[in-house]
Protein backbone atom coordinates (compact mmCIF):
# COMPACT_ATOMS: atom_id res chain seq x y z
CA UNK A 1 0.00 0.00 0.00
CA UNK A 2 1.34 3.41 -1.00
CA UNK A 3 0.87 6.73 0.75
CA UNK A 4 1.67 9.96 -1.05
CA UNK A 5 2.44 13.43 0.23
CA UNK A 6 0.66 15.34 -2.52
CA UNK A 7 2.15 18.61 -1.30
CA UNK A 8 5.62 17.58 -2.48
CA UNK A 9 4.86 14.96 -5.17
CA UNK A 10 5.80 16.30 -8.61
CA UNK A 11 4.09 13.49 -10.57
CA UNK A 12 7.43 12.74 -12.23
CA UNK A 13 6.55 9.05 -12.68
CA UNK A 14 9.90 7.69 -11.55
CA UNK A 15 8.16 5.34 -9.12
CA UNK A 16 6.02 3.98 -11.96
CA UNK A 17 8.88 3.15 -14.30
CA UNK A 18 11.08 1.82 -11.46
CA UNK A 19 8.64 -0.68 -9.96
CA UNK A 20 9.93 -4.11 -11.06
CA UNK A 21 6.48 -5.69 -11.00
CA UNK A 22 4.55 -2.79 -12.57
CA UNK A 23 2.42 -2.36 -9.46
CA UNK A 24 2.51 1.46 -9.39
CA UNK A 25 0.45 3.68 -11.67
CA UNK A 26 -0.30 7.39 -11.80
CA UNK A 27 -3.94 8.16 -11.14
CA UNK A 28 -5.07 11.76 -11.29
CA UNK A 29 -1.39 12.67 -11.38
CA UNK A 30 -0.33 10.80 -8.22
CA UNK A 31 1.13 7.33 -7.58
CA UNK A 32 -1.22 4.56 -6.59
CA UNK A 33 -0.90 0.82 -5.99
CA UNK A 34 -2.31 -1.28 -8.83
CA UNK A 35 -1.14 -4.78 -7.98
CA UNK A 36 0.76 -6.96 -5.51
CA UNK A 37 3.85 -5.41 -3.91
CA UNK A 38 7.06 -7.40 -3.36
CA UNK A 39 8.35 -4.93 -0.75
CA UNK A 40 11.58 -4.04 -2.54
CA UNK A 41 11.16 -0.33 -1.73
CA UNK A 42 12.50 0.89 -5.06
CA UNK A 43 9.60 3.29 -5.51
CA UNK A 44 10.48 4.96 -2.19
CA UNK A 45 14.20 4.89 -2.92
CA UNK A 46 13.87 6.61 -6.30
CA UNK A 47 11.48 9.42 -5.30
CA UNK A 48 13.42 12.71 -5.60
CA UNK A 49 11.17 14.63 -3.16
CA UNK A 50 10.54 11.96 -0.47
CA UNK A 51 6.85 12.13 -1.29
CA UNK A 52 6.22 8.39 -1.33
CA UNK A 53 6.02 5.79 1.40
CA UNK A 54 5.17 2.09 1.18
CA UNK A 55 3.76 -0.14 3.89
CA UNK A 56 6.41 -2.75 3.01
CA UNK A 57 9.22 -0.16 2.99
CA UNK A 58 8.12 2.85 5.09
CA UNK A 59 9.89 6.10 4.29
CA UNK A 60 11.07 6.67 7.91
CA UNK A 61 12.77 3.26 7.88
CA UNK A 62 14.76 4.01 4.71
CA UNK A 63 18.32 5.20 5.33
CA UNK A 64 19.57 8.26 3.52
CA UNK A 65 22.50 7.84 1.13
CA UNK A 66 25.22 9.73 2.98
CA UNK A 67 28.10 9.95 0.51
CA UNK A 68 28.90 9.61 -3.15
CA UNK A 69 29.92 6.27 -4.61
CA UNK A 70 33.74 5.80 -4.37
CA UNK A 71 35.53 6.22 -7.65
CA UNK A 72 36.04 3.16 -9.85
CA UNK A 73 39.76 2.94 -9.10
CA UNK A 74 39.24 2.54 -5.35
CA UNK A 75 36.38 0.08 -5.78
CA UNK A 76 38.40 -1.91 -8.31
CA UNK A 77 41.41 -2.19 -5.99
CA UNK A 78 39.25 -3.08 -2.99
CA UNK A 79 37.58 -5.90 -4.89
CA UNK A 80 40.82 -7.18 -6.42
CA UNK A 81 42.75 -7.14 -3.15
CA UNK A 82 40.16 -9.25 -1.33
CA UNK A 83 41.61 -12.73 -0.98
CA UNK A 84 40.49 -16.04 0.45
CA UNK A 85 42.05 -16.48 3.88
CA UNK A 86 43.32 -19.92 4.83
CA UNK A 87 45.20 -19.06 8.04
CA UNK A 88 43.29 -17.78 11.06
CA UNK A 89 43.99 -16.68 14.60
CA UNK A 90 42.46 -19.16 17.07
CA UNK A 91 40.05 -16.81 18.86
CA UNK A 92 36.68 -16.41 17.11
CA UNK A 93 35.24 -12.99 16.29
CA UNK A 94 32.57 -11.73 18.67
CA UNK A 95 28.94 -12.45 17.95
CA UNK A 96 28.35 -8.72 17.47
CA UNK A 97 30.96 -8.73 14.69
CA UNK A 98 29.40 -11.78 13.06
CA UNK A 99 25.95 -10.21 13.36
CA UNK A 100 27.22 -7.05 11.70
CA UNK A 101 28.75 -9.10 8.87
CA UNK A 102 25.68 -11.22 8.23
CA UNK A 103 23.23 -8.40 8.81
CA UNK A 104 24.73 -6.59 5.85
CA UNK A 105 24.92 -9.79 3.78
CA UNK A 106 21.20 -10.31 4.31
CA UNK A 107 20.40 -7.01 2.56
CA UNK A 108 21.73 -8.29 -0.78
CA UNK A 109 19.57 -8.43 -3.87
CA UNK A 110 17.34 -11.47 -4.40
CA UNK A 111 14.95 -12.62 -7.10
CA UNK A 112 11.63 -10.79 -6.60
CA UNK A 113 12.85 -9.71 -3.14
CA UNK A 114 12.04 -13.19 -1.81
CA UNK A 115 14.16 -13.78 1.30
CA UNK A 116 13.96 -17.41 2.26
CA UNK A 117 17.63 -17.75 3.18
CA UNK A 118 18.88 -17.39 6.75
CA UNK A 119 22.14 -18.08 8.57
CA UNK A 120 23.32 -20.53 11.19
CA UNK A 121 26.66 -19.87 12.88
CA UNK A 122 28.96 -22.44 14.43
CA UNK A 123 31.27 -20.29 16.58
CA UNK A 124 32.70 -22.82 19.02
CA UNK A 125 36.09 -23.77 17.53
CA UNK A 126 35.87 -27.23 19.11
CA UNK A 127 32.55 -27.88 17.36
CA UNK A 128 33.99 -26.55 14.10
CA UNK A 129 36.79 -29.11 14.43
CA UNK A 130 34.29 -31.88 15.14
CA UNK A 131 32.45 -31.00 11.95
CA UNK A 132 35.74 -31.20 10.06
CA UNK A 133 36.27 -34.65 11.59
CA UNK A 134 32.83 -35.70 10.34
CA UNK A 135 33.75 -34.44 6.89
CA UNK A 136 36.97 -36.44 6.87
CA UNK A 137 34.99 -39.58 7.75
CA UNK A 138 32.48 -38.70 5.02
CA UNK A 139 35.27 -38.54 2.45
CA UNK A 140 36.93 -41.73 3.64
CA UNK A 141 33.74 -43.80 3.69
CA UNK A 142 32.02 -42.26 0.69
CA UNK A 143 30.40 -44.61 -1.79
CA UNK A 144 31.45 -42.32 -4.64
CA UNK A 145 34.87 -43.05 -6.11
CA UNK A 146 34.85 -39.52 -7.50
CA UNK A 147 34.56 -38.01 -4.01
CA UNK A 148 37.22 -40.30 -2.55
CA UNK A 149 39.70 -39.61 -5.36
CA UNK A 150 38.96 -35.87 -5.57
CA UNK A 151 39.70 -35.36 -1.88
CA UNK A 152 42.37 -38.02 -1.40
CA UNK A 153 45.14 -35.48 -0.75
CA UNK A 154 42.84 -33.45 1.48
CA UNK A 155 42.10 -36.52 3.57
CA UNK A 156 45.76 -37.52 3.70
CA UNK A 157 46.74 -34.09 4.97
CA UNK A 158 43.91 -34.01 7.51
CA UNK A 159 44.79 -37.41 8.92
CA UNK A 160 48.40 -36.18 9.20
CA UNK A 161 47.27 -33.39 11.50
CA UNK A 162 46.85 -30.47 9.09
CA UNK A 163 43.43 -28.84 8.87
CA UNK A 164 43.04 -29.15 5.12
CA UNK A 165 39.25 -28.99 5.43
CA UNK A 166 38.51 -25.81 7.42
CA UNK A 167 41.99 -24.26 7.56
CA UNK A 168 41.84 -23.53 11.26
CA UNK A 169 38.86 -21.19 10.92
CA UNK A 170 37.22 -20.68 14.33
CA UNK A 171 33.79 -19.88 12.87
CA UNK A 172 31.69 -21.52 10.18
CA UNK A 173 28.71 -19.67 8.71
CA UNK A 174 26.01 -21.78 7.09
CA UNK A 175 23.38 -20.46 4.72
CA UNK A 176 20.03 -22.15 5.24
CA UNK A 177 17.14 -22.14 2.81
CA UNK A 178 13.56 -23.23 2.98
CA UNK A 179 13.11 -26.51 1.19
CA UNK A 180 11.62 -26.33 -2.30
CA UNK A 181 12.65 -22.69 -2.71
CA UNK A 182 13.81 -22.72 -6.37
CA UNK A 183 16.42 -19.95 -5.90
CA UNK A 184 17.95 -21.40 -2.74
CA UNK A 185 21.47 -21.90 -3.98
CA UNK A 186 21.67 -18.68 -6.00
CA UNK A 187 20.42 -16.57 -3.11
CA UNK A 188 22.83 -18.25 -0.69
CA UNK A 189 25.78 -17.61 -2.99
CA UNK A 190 24.80 -13.94 -3.32
CA UNK A 191 24.45 -13.52 0.45
CA UNK A 192 27.77 -15.19 1.22
CA UNK A 193 29.53 -13.24 -1.52
CA UNK A 194 28.32 -10.00 0.04
CA UNK A 195 29.69 -11.25 3.38
CA UNK A 196 33.04 -11.93 1.73
CA UNK A 197 33.20 -8.43 0.27
CA UNK A 198 32.23 -6.75 3.54
CA UNK A 199 34.42 -8.85 5.83
CA UNK A 200 37.81 -7.12 5.21
CA UNK A 201 36.40 -3.75 6.27
CA UNK A 202 35.59 -5.36 9.64
CA UNK A 203 39.06 -6.87 9.97
CA UNK A 204 37.76 -10.35 9.17
CA UNK A 205 38.90 -12.97 6.71
CA UNK A 206 36.72 -15.47 4.86
CA UNK A 207 36.99 -18.47 2.59
CA UNK A 208 34.40 -20.69 0.96
CA UNK A 209 34.24 -24.00 2.82
CA UNK A 210 33.87 -26.00 -0.37
CA UNK A 211 34.61 -29.46 0.99
CA UNK A 212 32.31 -29.06 3.98
CA UNK A 213 29.76 -27.53 1.63
CA UNK A 214 29.77 -30.62 -0.60
CA UNK A 215 29.00 -32.79 2.40
CA UNK A 216 26.26 -30.47 3.63
CA UNK A 217 24.67 -30.09 0.19
CA UNK A 218 24.24 -33.87 0.19
CA UNK A 219 21.56 -33.17 2.83
CA UNK A 220 22.53 -36.11 5.06
CA UNK A 221 20.06 -36.64 7.93
CA UNK A 222 22.77 -37.63 10.41
CA UNK A 223 24.80 -34.49 9.68
CA UNK A 224 21.75 -32.23 9.82
CA UNK A 225 20.78 -33.80 13.14
CA UNK A 226 24.27 -33.26 14.56
CA UNK A 227 24.15 -29.59 13.55
CA UNK A 228 20.59 -29.10 14.73
CA UNK A 229 19.33 -27.99 11.33
CA UNK A 230 15.56 -27.37 11.73
CA UNK A 231 13.01 -29.33 9.76
CA UNK A 232 11.88 -27.60 6.61
CA UNK A 233 15.26 -26.10 5.74
CA UNK A 234 18.52 -27.35 4.30
CA UNK A 235 22.10 -26.08 4.15
CA UNK A 236 22.82 -24.27 0.88
CA UNK A 237 26.22 -22.67 1.50
CA UNK A 238 29.17 -22.57 3.92
CA UNK A 239 31.77 -19.91 4.67
CA UNK A 240 34.80 -19.91 6.98
CA UNK A 241 35.21 -16.75 9.05
CA UNK A 242 37.87 -15.52 11.45
CA UNK A 243 40.63 -13.03 12.14
CA UNK A 244 43.34 -13.47 9.49
CA UNK A 245 46.73 -14.74 10.63
CA UNK A 246 48.29 -13.49 7.42
CA UNK A 247 48.63 -10.22 5.50
CA UNK A 248 48.61 -9.90 1.73
CA UNK A 249 50.81 -7.21 0.17
CA UNK A 250 50.33 -7.70 -3.56
CA UNK A 251 47.57 -8.50 -6.04
CA UNK A 252 48.41 -11.53 -8.21
CA UNK A 253 47.43 -11.31 -11.89
CA UNK A 254 44.54 -13.23 -13.38
CA UNK A 255 44.02 -14.42 -16.93
CA UNK A 256 41.82 -12.04 -18.91
CA UNK A 257 38.19 -13.07 -18.91
CA UNK A 258 36.64 -14.10 -22.23
CA UNK A 259 33.98 -11.65 -23.40
CA UNK A 260 31.79 -12.21 -26.44
CA UNK A 261 29.41 -9.58 -27.77
CA UNK A 262 26.42 -11.11 -29.50
CA UNK A 263 26.00 -8.82 -32.50
CA UNK A 264 24.02 -11.21 -34.65
CA UNK A 265 20.27 -10.94 -34.73
CA UNK A 266 18.57 -13.46 -32.45
CA UNK A 267 15.94 -15.28 -34.49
Amino acid sequence: MLTVDTAVCTSCGRCVITCPVSSVILKDGYPESSGPCIGCGECVAVCPTAALSCSEAPLPDCDHILFQMPDAGHVREYMRRRRSVRRYLPDPPSRSEISELLGLAGTAQTAMNVRKVSFAVLDDPKEVRRLADMCADWIENNESEDIRSRYARTLEGYRAGRDTILRGAPVLVLALSERNYPKDRETSVIYLTWAELYAPSLGLGTCWAGIIENMLLADLPEVNSRLGIPDGVRVTGALMVGYPDIEFRRIPPRDPVSITYLNKRIL
